[in-house]
């Protein structure tokens, strides 16, 4: 029964595992912490809207049980499909996953709900008009941003060919920190103890990703000397990644939760030094050189 689980959720994973990476300012350490809480695009006025915002946002929050959206908008602008959604402070990472679930069986895969109409489901798929069968504003690019409590969170932008997933780019807000993101396994739990240093907070989280990657995060008001660092890749890479295999693979039969660890080290207002462990199979176990927004984890995992 846990390996058809853990099946089930590589199958989904793999529906975001063509992403690299978003080329976006906010996306390059030592960047400040006070990045732009907006993305461009949405600093512009939004034209071309499509369905009825109020009525899909209804559904969001009575059928799929979405109760934390602010608001959102579905809309086209030259050469491009656009979903913009905005969460509150409350929202969980059940709520991301379900709307995740929703966006990526209607816009990715683009099959229709078996048991009641999606929002914008007509709008996408159904009938001459539909967006699917446009040649004057054809469906070839779509970006989906999110927001949380009006911060951005993580973007996707996807390109498609007849109507197929070519390619995917992902942004995610390194610098925000979400609860619902805290990774409170008993490993993670007992590496932030044992590594408890004066003047330094440790966190673990996980990504919106999707794709094998957790965020471990060291902050301190000064930058972190050589060794401390040295120090914490090696408990890293001899403790904490061994500790979340072996978690994963008593759940799952498997380790596709922790394929990628990233170490970043941040003083009061820049991420200025960052490390990516690769926790795969044992003979690929090591410190790789990677855009971890960008490099593909689970997939590559899987064809290894």
């Amino acid at each position: 029964m846990k390996t058809k689980h853990g099946i089930a959720i590589i199958i989904f994973l793999l529906s975001v595992s063509l992403c690299s990476c978003f080329k976006d300012t906010d996306n390059l350490k030592n960047t400040t912490s006070e990045i732009d809480s907006h993305f461009r695009e949405d600093k512009l006025q939004y034209t071309n809207i499509i369905g009825d915002t109020e009525l899909a946002q209804s559904i969001f929050k009575e059928e799929l049980d979405l109760k934390n959206i602010n608001s959102h908008i579905f809309y086209y602008s030259p050469g491009q499909y656009n979903f913009v959604i905005n969460f509150n402070s409350s929202v969980t990472g059940v709520e991301i996953d379900s709307f995740m679930s929703y966006f990526s069986r209607l816009f990715i895969s683009m099959h229709p709900s078996s048991i009641a109409e999606f929002p914008y489901e007509s709008q996408l798929i159904m009938g001459k008009n539909s967006i699917l069968e446009s040649k004057d504003e054809p469906y070839e690019k779509l970006s989906l941003r999110v927001y949380i409590d009006d911060v951005k969170a993580f973007r996707y932008d996807y390109t498609f060919k007849n109507l197929k997933l070519a390619s995917c780019e992902y942004w995610e807000n390194i610098y925000k920190d979400h609860d619902f993101e805290a990774l409170k396994t008993e490993s993670a739990e007992a590496f932030i103890k044992n590594n408890k240093s004066l003047g330094k907070t440790i966190n673990i989280r996980k990504t919106f990703k999707h794709d094998g990657v957790i965020i471990v995060k060291i902050k301190g008001n000064q930058r972190s000397s050589d060794r401390y660092m040295k120090k914490m890749k090696e408990a890293i890479e001899y403790n904490l990644a061994p500790a979340l295999e072996k978690e994963a693979i008593a759940k799952y039969n498997t380790n596709f939760q922790y394929l990628g660890i990233v170490l970043q080290f941040q003083d009061k207002n820049n991420i200025y030094e960052e490390y990516v462990y690769y926790n795969g199979k044992d003979e690929d176990k090591d410190w790789i050189d990677v855009n971890w927004m960008e490099y593909k984890f689970l997939s590559n995992h899987i064809q290894n």
